[in-house]
C-alpha cells in the first residue's frame, strides 16, 4: 500500500480574498505537521484544463511514491 499524503484543493472565487488566503496558511502549516501535502487548483483551471489538472496530481504521485 501506498500513502501520499496527498490533498488536493480546489479553490473557488472566495480564496481571492485576503482573510481567506492567510487562513489558508494556517490550514497548510497545520496539516504540512502530519506530513500532508496540498495541492491546489483554481476552479478554474479544473473546468477548463483538466488533462493538466491530472498530470500535476499523477506527476506528484510518481516522485513521491518510493518502491516497498
Amino acid at each position: 500500500m501506498y500513502e501520499l499524503g496527498l490533498i488536493v484543493e480546489i479553490d473557488g472565487r472566495y480564496h481571492d480574498h485576503e482573510e481567506q488566503y492567510k487562513l489558508d496558511i494556517v490550514r497548510e502549516t497545520e496539516l504540512a505537521a502530519y506530513n500532508l501535502t496540498i495541492l491546489r487548483f483554481t476552479e478554474m483551471e479544473v473546468r477548463k484544463d483538466m488533462p493538466n489538472v491530472l498530470r500535476a496530481i499523477e506527476k506528484h504521485a510518481v516522485e513521491h511514491t518510493s518502491d516497498p
